[in-house]
């Protein structure tokens, strides 16, 4: 606790720091909800995202169509909404066959359904986001765990 102007700084770029991400989570949030859907390009790119997700998305795709360069837009998302277009696409793929996994879709047809071509990948990966296979997800639903 002693006088220390690095203490001051430090703490200053903390407060900074929560304040920009609390900020960000608002704007993740809003645009989400669809607030921003009409008025703002990262709006427009969100839906654009959850209306495609059977898709293969790619940010160079998805640049074009916000008429924007790859590396204005990876930036322009990354500041709007705290995450990457890539984590942001991956976590709505997951969400989207949770709900389709609860429909009781086989994990073949929710992996499709949500863009993944191979099977095995998208048990890695939906382990890894939910921390438990599509299966044992979806047998937890029916039990209603």
């Amino acid at each position: 606790m002693e006088d220390n102007t690095h203490k001051d700084i430090m703490a200053d770029f903390a407060l900074k720091e929560l304040l920009i991400r609390l900020m960000q989570t608002q704007a993740r949030d809003m645009v989400e909800k669809n607030a921003f859907k009409k008025t703002s390009r990262i709006g427009f790119v969100v839906d654009y995202i959850k209306e495609n997700l059977h898709q293969k998305l790619s940010v160079d795709a998805i640049a074009k169509v916000a008429y924007i360069s790859k590396s204005g837009f990876f930036k322009m998302f990354k500041d709007e909404l705290g995450i990457s277009p890539n984590e942001y696409i991956v976590k709505e793929r997951i969400n989207k066959a949770k709900q389709l996994l609860k429909l009781n879709y086989t994990v073949k047809e929710t992996a499709f359904q949500t863009g993944f071509t191979d099977t095995n990948y998208f048990t890695r990966v939906f382990k890894q986001w939910v921390g438990t296979t599509p299966k044992i997800f979806q047998e937890k639903g029916k039990l209603g765990l």
